[in-house]
């Protein structure tokens, strides 16, 4: 159980690569999978930002997902391209409030993913301009479509 004390000291490499696994599928996947079955959404409004104009989307995960916390926020430019996504990685503890910015988009057998991903802290709700917690660049992306019933 990653609720265990142990994990506040020292994770070993089993818990790295729970860790790695399941935020990296999420990194992949978000917003795909919310059109899966036990996702609930709360409209945001709109907010301004020194990186532009969003729309704030509050997502709520199923239980069966595994993802960093339960509820995160999601912002998406004026594109519907999703530019930042706010949560807490409860693994770590509950004070680990990140916000992880998607940027760099390009197509990939047309679809745009973002190839530049950047996680930073936030504390006090403002983000941290260091450390980078997670720094991800994607250079190829090939779409596999499964066609079994």
């Amino acid at each position: 159980m990653f609720g265990h004390p142990r994990r506040i000291l020292w994770w070993d490499d089993l818990d790295f690569l729970y860790f790695g696994g399941y935020a990296t599928w999420n990194y992949l996947v978000t917003p795909f999978i919310f059109l899966q079955p036990g996702f609930s959404f709360v409209y945001m409004g709109q907010q301004r930002s020194e990186r532009g104009k969003f729309t704030c989307l509050s997502v709520t995960f199923p239980h069966n997902i595994p993802t960093h916390c339960p509820t995160q926020i999601f912002y998406f430019d004026q594109d519907m391209l999703l530019r930042r996504l706010d949560y807490t990685a409860e693994v770590v503890g509950r004070w680990a409030h990140a916000a992880h910015f998607c940027d760099d988009y390009r197509k990939f057998g047309g679809l745009k993913v973002p190839t530049r991903r950047r996680v930073r802290p936030r504390m006090f709700g403002k983000v941290l301009s260091i450390p980078t917690l997670v720094e991800l660049d994607i250079h190829e992306v090939r779409c596999i479509m499964n066609t079994s019933p």
